[in-house]
């Protein structure tokens, strides 16, 4: 995902989480990935996912982690941008 001009990403706000079933409403999806930590904004095998510029990364493919998402849940992803 690339952010669009006019969006600034806020260092350490990347989040993501798997704990929701599939079906969970948008609100607990929401209230599961909040209130994770945040994982480090850098690409490479620490995270399953990372920045690099204006580009968010997810999985092996794009130099992150392998991202193993569980059967029957939704995988979410949570990030902070500043209007520019």
């Amino acid at each position: 995902m690339v952010l669009a001009a006019g969006f600034a990403y806020q260092s350490g706000t990347l989040k993501v989480d798997a704990s929701q079933a599939t079906g969970a409403s948008v609100n607990n999806i929401y209230l599961g990935v909040v209130g994770t930590a945040a994982i480090t904004d850098a690409v490479g095998p620490a995270d399953v996912a990372g920045i690099t510029g204006a580009t968010i990364s997810a999985g092996a493919s794009a130099g992150n982690a392998q991202l193993d998402v569980p059967a029957d849940t939704v995988w979410a992803m949570l990030f902070t941008v500043e209007v520019q």
